[in-house]
C-alpha cells in the first residue's frame, strides 16, 4: 500500500492510536497513575490529543518507512476500529 491510500489508513490508525492514549477507559488506570506520582510532562502528554498525536504520528511514521508489511495490516486494523468507532459516536 502507498500513496494517498496509505496516507488515509496511518492518518486513522493515528487517530485511533492517539485516542487509545489519550481517551479510551482501558489505558485510563495508567493516565491515572502517571497523573498522580509520574512526571508532570508525561502526564500532560497522555491527557492532551494535540500533544500525544505529534508522537504518535512520529512512531506511525517510522513503522510504516522501517517495516511496511508487518505495519500495514495493524494500521488497516486500527483505521477500521477508528471508522467504526465514528460511525458508532454519530449513530448515538
Amino acid at each position: 500500500m502507498s500513496g494517498p491510500l496509505a496516507l488515509l489508513v496511518d492518518a486513522l490508525a493515528c487517530y485511533r492510536l492517539t485516542r487509545l492514549v489519550t481517551r479510551d477507559e482501558i489505558t485510563r488506570p495508567l493516565r491515572a497513575h502517571v497523573s498522580s506520582s509520574g512526571p508532570e510532562k508525561l502526564a500532560a502528554l497522555l491527557g492532551c490529543a494535540w500533544c500525544a498525536s505529534w508522537w504518535v504520528a512520529c512512531a506511525v511514521v517510522v513503522c510504516r518507512r522501517l517495516e511496511p508489511k508487518t505495519w500495514s495490516p495493524v494500521a488497516e486494523a486500527l483505521a477500521l476500529s477508528a471508522f467504526v468507532g465514528l460511525v458508532a459516536e454519530n449513530l448515538d
